[in-house]
């Protein structure tokens, strides 16, 4: 297996491991209509954003832009959540948006 690369904020194993639950609330158009900075959904009602996709998801999901959606009361093998730390700014190196 050849090895992963690392993004530009160094991180690894991104994808594959387990879908991520987000912060967010999910709605299909949100990053049409999102405001430019901290685009942070936060309605009350559910569905949930999940981000990514697990070990045992499909093929067109295993990468960390997929996004799904399910009720927070719901539990699968294949998620779980990150612990974060927000940047203060994005690397040097870092794609643009």
């Amino acid at each position: 297996m050849a090895a992963c690369a690392a993004n530009p904020w160094g991180l690894l194993g991104m994808a594959g491991n387990v879908a991520q639950w987000c912060l967010d609330t999910y709605e299909a158009d949100w990053y049409s209509r999102r405001p430019s900075s901290n685009p942070l959904n936060r309605a009350d009602d559910t569905p949930k954003a999940i981000r990514g996709g697990g070990w045992n998801t499909v093929d067109r999901a295993l990468r960390v832009s997929h996004r799904s959606r399910d009720h927070e009361e719901s539990r699968a093998a294949n998620r779980g959540f990150r612990c974060a730390n927000p940047l203060s700014a994005p690397p040097a190196d870092a794609p643009a948006e």
